[in-house]
């Protein structure tokens, strides 16, 4: 799948758009094809590496994602389809073509 790759701390300027592998589904969590991302100034700290939120390098940004479900684990407690159109929070991974998240942070879009 294609991602947005910070690699460093710093600015956009600084991330990549690359090939990586599709992320594994964990335990009690939701795999969502991305079609939105939210970008906002958290992004931005967090690319720097001045959020409270620092993550590891390399890191996939991207914290509010839109897009339709394409796979529940199986010990997920959700009332989620696959198919189902949906909004979801993550700490980090939004900025790819695909997102895992945990099924409490998904809800449905009608």
């Amino acid at each position: 799948m294609r991602a947005v790759i910070g690699r460093q701390f710093g600015g956009i300027d600084d991330l990549s758009f690359e090939e990586v592998p599709n992320p594994s589904l964990e335990a009690g969590a939701v795999r969502i094809s991305v079609h939105a991302a939210g970008v906002s100034f958290a992004n931005l700290l967090f690319i720097a590496g001045k959020h409270q939120n620092r993550p590891s390098l390399p890191f996939i940004p991207g914290t509010e994602v839109a897009g339709v479900v394409l796979e529940i684990a199986p010990n997920a407690t959700t009332e989620l389809r696959v198919g189902d159109r949906v909004c979801a929070g993550l700490p980090s991974g939004g900025f790819a073509e695909e997102a895992i998240v945990d099924a409490a942070n998904v809800f449905r879009i009608r």
